[in-house]
């Protein structure tokens, strides 16, 4: 928000296109965004993406494969969130931040991004209450802790082969 009281995590490949679809149907980017890492951001106008799809086919293809990939993405990510418990939810959600922010600490992987209960919660479409009861059941089996406020998971192995058996 324009306050700076929410955080929206979006992880993007390199030379991803960026709010395409709000350029296409005269939208306003529905969010303020910040780069974590040194990025280079390309400002196309419309009146030059329309030239442009004009004279060729593949930037038109481009921006259609990259409209359906976010599409695909979302209709999955509403599948999984019907078929998937919440604690294969929450343990999938750390995987992913591992992937991104996790750093090696003493054996395991500390996630260097501060994360609260509610942050989570709020991600997942999740009641904190249900996050904080999923956390204390992922603790007392060995598999999470929190050092400093920072979430550490102990071994993304044991993580992955929990995640398995919750299918």
């Amino acid at each position: 928000t324009f306050g700076g009281e929410q955080r929206i995590y979006s992880f993007m490949e390199p030379n991803s296109v960026f709010l395409e679809e709000c350029m296409l149907v005269d939208k306003p980017s529905p969010v303020l965004f910040k780069t974590m890492v040194p990025s280079t951001l390309v400002r196309i106008h419309k009146c030059a993406l329309k030239h442009a799809f004009k004279h060729d086919i593949d930037i038109v293809m481009d921006i259609c494969k990259s409209m359906a990939g976010k599409f695909l993405s979302a209709m999955g990510q509403i599948r999984c969130g019907q078929q998937k418990s919440a604690e294969w939810k929450i343990c999938r959600l750390l995987q992913i931040f591992m992937e991104h922010y996790g750093t090696g600490y003493d054996g395991k992987i500390l996630i260097a991004e501060k994360l609260s209960q509610q942050t989570i919660a709020d991600m997942l479409g999740m009641n904190r209450v249900t996050v904080s009861k999923k956390f204390k059941e992922l603790r007392d089996i060995s598999l999470l802790e929190q050092i400093n406020g920072y979430l550490c998971v102990r071994s993304a192995e044991a993580l992955q082969k929990h995640m398995e058996l919750m299918k």
